[in-house]
């Protein structure tokens, strides 16, 4: 195995091909530590992103002409997205198969698809347990703005059977329990008295997605539950891939 280290770049050749990492990259110090110490066994995860999504994900995830699949089947592009920028950022890979996973155990393929748009539109993310994060708008004393009934208070934990959450996506207000995107979240759909009101971040698990009405460009989805996380003030969570959590239960139990 040869390589180069410069002020700019690490250059890596071996198996017939030359691996350039820039030395900004999140895997650059670690591939140098790995070359000086001639652990040559980890450099090829340290270059390339497709060896580190196939090995880190015990290949639940690998990638086929640059594409995306899980267990076989390829990824939708919002999802392959994410994938690889966990890859390129360094960040840990059980979240996302995880995520994979509890889409798995979501029984509506229409639903599957429209969480998808929904995350192509808007960038949420995602939870060590693998549910997303996503926001409330509800009335100042924590109940929700349509009934008044739902208290939405941090740690609550909201749940109806899932044949009562309306699945047609072209009905844009109906039965069932709403989340939202940041701008839809802070522009829309406000009580009567808007300066009372409050945003919280809620969690929702992606097999308990049933609709995303196709108003306002996919930026809300119907859920059958999801658990308030806290109050928020401003959206601070947009730039973040990875959130770690602690909620009210342990959802992995």
């Amino acid at each position: 195995m040869k390589f180069l280290i410069t002020d700019s770049n690490i250059t890596v050749h071996f198996d017939g091909e030359t691996h350039i990492v820039a030395r900004g990259s999140a895997y650059a110090d670690k591939l140098i530590s790995a070359l000086k110490e001639g652990r040559n066994e980890e450099v090829p995860g340290l270059v390339s992103a497709k060896s580190r999504i196939e090995n880190f994900s015990e290949k639940t995830f690998t990638v086929e002409n640059g594409e995306i699949h899980v267990n076989g089947v390829k990824a939708p592009e919002a999802l392959g997205k994410k994938i690889l920028k966990f890859a390129n950022d360094g960040l840990p890979y059980q979240p996302l198969v995880r995520f994979a996973e509890n889409l798995q155990r979501n029984p509506s393929a229409r639903s599957v698809e429209e969480l998808f748009l929904f995350l192509e539109a808007n960038d949420h993310p995602i939870a060590e347990d693998g549910r997303v994060i996503f926001y409330k708008r509800v009335r100042g004393d924590f109940k929700d703005i349509y009934t008044g009934k739902f208290d939405n208070s941090p740690g609550q934990i909201l749940a109806m059977p899932r044949e009562e959450v309306d699945p047609d996506a072209n009905k844009h207000c109906s039965t069932g329990f709403h989340a939202s995107a940041w701008l839809y979240c802070h522009s829309h759909y406000a009580s009567k008295d808007p300066s009372t009101d409050i945003i919280v971040e809620v969690i929702v698990d992606p097999a308990d997605v049933v609709s995303v009405p196709s108003d306002y460009n996919n930026a809300k989805i119907r859920v059958a539950r999801y658990e308030v996380l806290g109050v928020i003030e401003k959206q601070h969570s947009k730039d973040l891939g990875l959130r770690k959590i602690e909620t009210k239960e342990d959802f992995l139990e």
